[in-house]
């Protein structure tokens, strides 16, 4: 019992970072568009925007162009290995 306990304990951890599914359905149908070979680009642009910025953050940095640039360069630089495959 209390190895499943501290399992979902763990496992809550792990999801606590992510945006609603519809957000991230949102993000990866546009960041991958037709080119189904950005797909691991893509998530990993994601996971790094979910593991640095919350929700609200992510919103407020689309609405300002400065703010978005750096969102956007950010998890460009943390995925950049993904582009070279």
């Amino acid at each position: 019992m209390k190895k499943l306990l501290v399992l979902l304990g763990l496992a809550g951890a792990l999801f606590a970072a992510r945006y609603p599914m519809i957000a991230e359905y949102n993000y990866l149908k546009g960041c991958i568009g037709t080119h189904s070979n950005m797909e691991d680009y893509c998530i990993c642009t994601l996971n790094a925007i979910e593991n640095k910025y919350s929700l609200e953050e992510f919103i407020t940095a689309l609405q300002d162009k400065q703010k978005a640039k750096q969102l956007i360069d950010f998890a460009v630089n943390e995925c950049l290995d993904k582009l070279k495959k």
